[in-house]
């Protein structure tokens, strides 16, 4: 029995024995085709940054060192180590000896695989992979922002980290076609780089690349130079002539390249007749050029590139614009041909004629699409003396864009009679309205509007308007005015500037004017709206207290001056009472000379009356 018991025991044991060896090798896995290795770590993972990652897992027993890779490759067991895509291979000089752990030289925006194991004795573990798959890098960013000190009109020094790989840099700035710098080796142990040949005022985008990859990428801009002015601008009807100081315009070492002119008063870009600049244009400072219409604002710009240096703003002179239909008018026979044309028309009217036009009603058709009035010869030079045409008032058909009445004496029949503009007709819309340099007397009103049509604006500009009787300037009773400006002129002795019954809202500017004698309400908004912005007027010898009335409101005041023997009714005063009256102001006021006297206002009021 015994002896049965003891052999039980040793068959026992035995079995033990052989189980404890399997749950070695299998459950801990230990067993490898060279022996025993270690337990694999159980918890992987990573944070990544841009070139750079930390790993972190947790620590396994009586090991030595970790061997991390890293690869742009999916990896698995049957993949040696360092053979797949992009491999890096961290810790072989057994480096790595504790979590967490730095990975270095990484790519920016990049994905990766990653995996781990143990070593101790020679003995290494299985490898661990990473828990999410693969984890990605986000943007590498090398270059801050540049500071100011290292900007100039056309340089910009670019500095990163001295000795990181870099190959070259990619600029764009606006539309332009990007450009390549390379980055010497010089440059790259340094970690700095001066671009040069850059445009004034021009924002650049810079990015690094180490070959393929990009690196970085930052913004500056160029320094701004101050604009140049220019030393003379000359236009003609159809042509100009600008000068410039060669030197001044110089920045560095580089100059003007082109330049460039387009209608109107804003700058002009490269798509707006952008020439290049010969060398003796460049040498002598002077530009030349024709193509233009006369009486039109131009804006012409000198650059640098794409750059602007030197702008400038003009109006050709007075002149009449290509596509009119030119008709020299002397009577009403030639006045009749001269509004049966079509389309746009010049009525050209020549020195020391008296048109009367009061034994008709002077209507413009629907045909004419715009029209000029002027004292002119037949080829639109204006004319010395001022031609003069009466009236019992214009009436306007249809739609115009443009009527205006140039150099010439308008009267009618006296200030209990008729109008200069009597417009009656319906629907009747005119974009531009304009006299100027026109005398206008001896009328019952200026314009008297009583249709249903919109006139965008009427402009009155340096002008002579005496004794305008009871109806004013601007009696509004129907349509809709959107705009007045009556500009560097004089009213001598008006009734009123405006009475308004259009319900919606008026605009009107009063800028660089002379005004005398007023004897009623000189602004009556009745049952609509006026908003008014004066500025740089003289007033004398009013004979009313009355400014402004019901709708009419001062949205702008400056520089409004009133002599002593006027006055304003309570709370509506206008601009600065001054101590002196009318006729220690201007030279004579009472037979119309209103010249002024005292130099401290000789900059406001018609300028005509101070050349």
């Amino acid at each position: 029995m015994k002896k049965l018991t003891h052999i039980i025991k040793i068959g026992s044991f035995a079995l033990l024995t052989s189980l404890s060896v399997a749950a070695c090798i299998d459950g801990n896995d230990w067993e490898t085709i060279s022996g025993n290795r270690l337990f694999g770590t159980t918890s992987f993972s990573v944070e990544p940054a841009a070139i750079t990652a930390e790993a972190k897992w947790d620590a396994t027993p009586n090991t030595e060192y970790y061997i991390i890779e890293a690869s742009r490759e999916q990896m698995d067991d049957n993949m040696p180590m360092g053979s797949a895509s992009g491999s890096i291979v961290y810790g072989e000089d057994q480096s790595i000896k504790k979590s967490p752990y730095t990975l270095t030289g990484l790519l920016g925006e990049t994905t990766y695989y990653l995996r781990i194991k143990s070593v101790a004795s020679g003995k290494e573990s299985r490898w661990i992979y990473l828990e999410d798959g693969t984890f990605e890098t986000s943007k590498e960013e090398i270059l801050g922002i540049i500071p100011s000190e290292n900007i100039t009109e056309e340089t910009i020094l670019i500095t990163w980290e001295a000795g990181l790989e870099v190959t070259h840099f990619i600029i764009k700035a606006g539309i332009d076609a990007p450009i390549t710098k390379e980055i010497t080796s010089e440059e790259v142990a340094a970690g700095q780089k001066l671009i040069e040949g850059l445009l004034p005022g021009t924002e650049y985008t810079f990015s690094i690349y180490n070959g393929e990859i990009k690196r970085g990428e930052t913004t500056a801009m160029t320094v701004m130079p101050e604009m140049v002015d220019f030393t003379s601008v000359t236009p003609t009807k159809t042509s100009v002539s600008l000068v410039w100081d060669p030197e001044a315009i110089q920045t560095g070492s580089t100059t003007v390249s082109h330049y460039a002119w387009c209608e109107g008063d804003r700058t002009p870009s490269v798509s707006d007749h952008y020439t290049a600049l010969t060398a003796e244009q460049i040498s002598q400072g002077q530009l030349n050029f024709d193509g233009l219409e006369p009486s039109t604002t131009y804006t012409v710009a000198l650059m640098r590139g794409t750059y602007v240096r030197a702008l400038t703003t003009f109006t050709t002179v007075k002149g009449i614009p290509s596509g009119y239909t030119l008709v020299s008018v002397t009577d009403i026979t030639t006045w009749n041909e001269a509004i049966s044309k079509t389309g746009k028309v010049a009525v050209l009217i020549p020195e020391n004629t008296d048109l009367d036009l009061t034994g008709i009603t002077p209507e413009i058709p629907q045909s004419i699409t715009s029209l000029l009035i002027w004292g002119a010869d037949i080829e639109g030079n204006p004319t010395n003396t001022k031609p003069s045409i009466k009236t019992k008032g214009f009436n306007f058909n249809g739609t115009l864009g443009t009527v205006e009445f140039y150099n010439l004496h308008l009267y009618s029949n006296g200030s209990a009679g008729n109008y200069i503009v009597d417009q009656k007709k319906a629907d009747n819309n005119i974009t531009n309205f304009s006299i100027e340099s026109c005398v206008i007397d001896e009328a019952r009103g200026l314009f008297r509007i009583r249709n249903t049509g919109v006139w965008q604006s009427i402009t009155i500009k340096d002008c002579d308007l005496n004794g305008i009787g009871s109806y004013g300037l601007f009696a509004l009773e129907g349509g809709t005015i959107q705009t007045i400006s009556l500009n560097n002129s004089t009213l001598y002795n008006p009734t009123k500037i405006i009475k308004a019954n259009q319900t919606t809202g008026i605009t009107l500017n009063i800028d660089y004017c002379t005004i005398y004698g007023a004897s009623y309400v000189l602004i009556d908004g009745q049952s609509g709206s006026i908003n008014i912005n004066a500025r740089n007027i003289l007033v004398g010898g009013l004979t009313t207290n009355k400014v402004f009335e019901k709708g009419a409101t001062i949205v702008t005041e400056e520089n409004i001056f009133t002599t002593s023997e006027s006055s304003y009714e309570s709370g509506k005063s206008w601009g600065e009472m001054l101590t002196i009256p009318v006729t220690d102001l201007f030279e004579n006021p009472e037979n119309g000379d209103f010249t002024v006297k005292i130099d401290t206002y000789k900059t406001y009021g018609d300028q005509r009356w101070n050349k």
